[in-house]
């Protein structure tokens, strides 16, 4: 699908009046943290925008600067510009896809190989190993500085897609970002205490359970587990609390 460079995207969103940033059901670290970033980076620069979540925003990134301010009800308003943000269809938004059609102009980002590439705008880029380092690009081509609280927000969306750059999709770029924007005052530590490091007790519960239904392939080479709906009830456990299972020692 033809892609959109970052300063087109920066261009659109500088001279919008207003913008909706919907991030995915169930969101994760690197949606909630480039979506809160965006909007951080477009106030200062006087756009109104703010960041919608269907389900809210997971207890791990409620400490995020503006994470309080993430609407979880969509607005009856119509917004100029909207960005659907890690959403590979629409209806990936939830109740904020009727938000985004409504939009004058719709900007889809995504780092996705299943996106459909629908919207006006689209920025695809299957290299990036998180969508915050999509983010980081229009938020330079924007001018906007990268101060504390947007690093910390970008910080989030490396992290977490990355498994604490552990993962195999972790570039020379992504940790030269990195290294940026701790120089900018966020905190690696930070993210991962809060994600990996801290459970809630339907989490502790939920991992012995997932850990002791472990099955393991005739080769012995790959082991899985299943996390059901009914473990998650009777372990109290909320669906982000599924967080770090994988890789789990």
């Amino acid at each position: 699908m033809a892609t959109t460079l970052p300063r087109q995207i920066a261009t659109t969103l500088r001279t919008s009046p207003n913008a909706l940033i919907a991030c995915h059901v169930s969101p994760d670290g690197d949606c909630i943290g480039a979506s809160l970033a965006l909007a951080l980076a477009l106030n200062r620069l006087g756009v109104r925008a703010v960041v919608g979540s269907a389900d809210g925003v997971p207890e791990m990134f409620t400490d995020l600067p503006g994470a309080a301010e993430i609407m979880t009800v969509p607005p009856v308003e119509a917004f100029t510009t909207a960005v659907a943000m890690e959403c590979s269809t629409i209806d990936r938004a939830g109740a904020f896809a009727e938000a985004l059609q409504r939009a004058r102009t719709l900007i889809n980002i995504d780092h996705h190989l299943s996106n459909a590439g629908y919207g006006h705008l689209v920025y695809w880029d299957t290299s990036a190993s998180a969508v915050g380092e999509q983010i980081t690009e229009i938020i330079r081509a924007l001018g906007t500085p990268i101060d504390a609280a947007i690093a910390q927000c970008l910080l989030a969306a490396l992290v977490t897609d990355t498994g604490a750059f552990r993962y195999p999709n972790v570039t020379p770029h992504t940790l030269r970002l990195a290294a940026e924007l701790v120089e900018a005052g966020g905190s690696i530590h930070r993210v991962v205490e809060r994600v990996y490091e801290t459970r809630s007790p339907g989490s502790l519960k939920l991992l012995g359970m997932a850990l002791a239904s472990v099955r393991l392939s005739a080769d012995g080479r790959v082991a899985w587990t299943v996390v059901t709906p009914e473990m998650m009830a009777a372990a109290g456990a909320l669906p982000e609390d599924t967080t770090g299972i994988v890789g789990s020692r």
